[in-house]
């Protein structure tokens, strides 16, 4: 059996701004309050019933979900959201970024841009590294591009 390298390349700018940071935080937290009405009203439609397109204003989260290459249920998806703190996982993730540290994560610094590697041999399961894990729900929540990350 043999490992494979399970991770994420990026490239962002050396220093998150303050502003980015907000932008990032209002965004997920207006993404959270969509995700909370879909929940709550497939709920009140009951379990399969409706179909999850006529629930007002899902669009956004539906492109969230499409944006970030999420393959579930956009219900499962919003389920997943509801449960965030979208402050607090921006904030972990800014301070991550400008001091990245752990043993999955490595970065350097290229005229004012960071490229940084996070992740780690896996045997048929995901990396489980601090490093990767803020990276995965960065992209997988939407926000990374807010921070300027790519």
């Amino acid at each position: 059996m043999s490992a494979d390298l399970t991770g994420y390349l990026v490239i962002g700018p050396e220093n998150i701004s303050k502003t980015r940071q907000r932008a990032a935080i209002y965004y997920l937290g207006e993404l959270k309050s969509i995700a909370a009405n879909v929940v709550k009203m497939k709920r009140e439609a009951g379990e399969g019933k409706g179909d999850v397109m006529d629930i007002p204003g899902i669009r956004p989260l539906i492109k969230a979900a499409e944006d970030t290459g999420w393959e579930g249920s956009v219900v499962l998806y919003a389920k997943e959201l509801i449960s965030t703190d979208p402050e607090k996982m921006v904030n972990d993730f800014v301070d991550f970024w400008e001091n990245p540290g752990g043993s999955d994560t490595v970065s350097r610094t290229v005229r004012d841009r960071k490229i940084l590697f996070a992740g780690g041999e896996s045997y048929d399961e995901e990396c489980a590294g601090d490093g990767y894990l803020l990276l995965k729900n960065a992209f997988k929540y939407g926000f990374a591009e807010i921070l300027g990350i790519e």
